[in-house]
């Protein structure tokens, strides 16, 4: 079995997509780290050139691969899950 893939979730605390994810991520008992952008500049300027230069949430880092919104099948993919 591989270890688990560092998973950081780029966040805002008013995000429908963001909630749905944490209860997503959850449920499939995935570490990961909750990062709100809307506490730096820095965060969310990291955050737009991850996505063409838009802000967009949530926006996943998992390991070195990028996935913009909450899309269940490119995660599932990402991560080596099953939904």
């Amino acid at each position: 079995m591989s270890s688990q893939p560092n998973v950081s979730m780029y966040c805002m605390p008013f995000c429908p997509d963001c909630a749905r994810a944490r209860v997503w991520l959850e449920h499939h008992d995935v570490p990961y780290t909750d990062i709100d952008i809307s506490t730096s500049l820095n965060l969310r300027e990291k955050v737009a050139a991850m996505n063409n230069g838009d802000i967009h949430t949530p926006t996943f880092e998992i390991d070195e691969k990028i996935i913009v919104d909450f899309d269940r099948a490119l995660l599932v993919e990402a991560l080596g899950i099953t939904d």
